[in-house]
């Protein structure tokens, strides 16, 4: 994934509160609900929206730290 880049980081850091949003929104749509199968079993959600978005925008400043190495 490009967002875990540092180098992809916008050079500001104004720039870090819409970063990568697109992305996680992604696998939110996608391991964040329920599914089921063609046989009807049901697999539950893998992950919690709010709780991956919070430690996303943690992480976003981690990467952005490694901009410069």
């Amino acid at each position: 994934m490009r967002i875990l880049d540092p180098n992809e980081t916008p050079n500001n850091r104004d720039g870090l509160n819409t970063y990568g949003e697109n992305e996680i929104k992604t696998l939110v749509e996608f391991y964040g609900k329920a599914k089921k199968n063609e046989s009807n079993i049901t697999c539950k959600a893998i992950l919690d929206g709010n709780t991956l978005i919070k430690e996303w925008r943690i992480a976003c400043n981690i990467i952005c730290n490694y901009k410069d190495f």
